[in-house]
């Protein structure tokens, strides 16, 4: 006698149920199940369990089997019904058809909700940061691409705003000493406002002029004009004498570094035509 039952009454569509076949046969037969290949209907074949034969009594004996199956039919009773062979001591055989068990497949959903409207829930926006990083990654590859195709001019601009807030606090500071100096004739201001311009020159032409004399800078092709204002300075820097026309001393001096200035802006402005 055999037999084939579902270990549940009912289970989810696409859910994993049990289905257990057993033969009651006599102690020197061999059941031969069926196995992976078989025709299972409606279900697909998950795995399946052994279990060795147990002696009942001295006239017969139980074998049975464990079919992990799923079914994703629609929902509604499903039917499974499982041959199986029986091998007899002698030889012959004998085909064994248990009557068919089912199941009820169900889903989660209640039926009356198919007929109702649906309501779309609102969804939070998420920023989709790849898309974000890739996006600034290829414009800035496109805007150095770009700026290498037409001769680099956001160094050009770079440079020339950080030349232009270099002499425009240059200029506060000169204007500050000289306006204490026309009042004072004081000689450490004018010591100080020698070496601003100094280190103003030095920036704007990288040369040391914060190291050259009054003889170094003359050797530099400098108008004779500021090389008497500079010898004026250092007797009144380092002589202590004064001299009359300040003004037009410390106008010699700012004059030349505005010059200097202006020849360093078109010197940047004009590296795009030798690129």
């Amino acid at each position: 006698m055999a037999q084939g039952k579902f270990i549940s009454d009912s289970v989810l569509i696409g859910d994993e149920v049990q289905f257990v076949l057993t033969a009651n046969v006599r102690p020197q037969s061999v059941v031969v199940f069926p196995d992976s290949g078989a025709n299972f209907g409606d279900f697909v074949f998950k795995s399946l369990r052994w279990f060795p034969q147990r002696s009942l009594d001295d006239s017969s004996s139980l074998d049975s089997m464990v079919y992990t199956l799923a079914c994703f039919a629609d929902s509604g009773f499903v039917y499974l019904s499982m041959p199986l062979t029986e091998i007899l001591p002698n030889g012959d055989s004998v085909l064994h058809f248990p009557a068919s068990d089912s199941v009820f497949l169900h889903s989660k959903m209640p039926p009356q909700a198919a007929d109702e409207q649906l309501e779309f829930m609102p969804l939070a926006h998420e920023i989709n940061y790849p898309y974000i990083v890739g996006g600034v990654f290829l414009s800035l590859l496109l805007v150095i691409g770009l700026n290498l195709l037409l001769g680099k001019p956001i160094q050009r601009y770079w440079q020339l705003f950080l030349l232009a807030r270099r002499y425009a606090a240059y200029q506060n500071s000169f204007k500050k000493l000289n306006a204490n100096l026309l009042v004072s004739g004081n000689s450490s201001d004018m010591e100080r406002l020698l070496n601003l311009w100094k280190n103003f020159m030095q920036r704007i032409t990288s040369q040391p002029y914060s190291t050259y004399t009054t003889k170094d800078i003359a050797s530099l092709e400098t108008p004779e004009s500021l090389i008497q204002s500079l010898s004026a300075v250092d007797k009144w820097v380092y002589g202590g004498i004064e001299p009359a026309e300040k003004p037009g001393i410390l106008a010699e001096l700012k004059q030349f570094s505005l010059k200097a200035y202006a020849n360093k802006r078109r010197s940047i402005k004009n590296e795009r035509k030798s690129v």
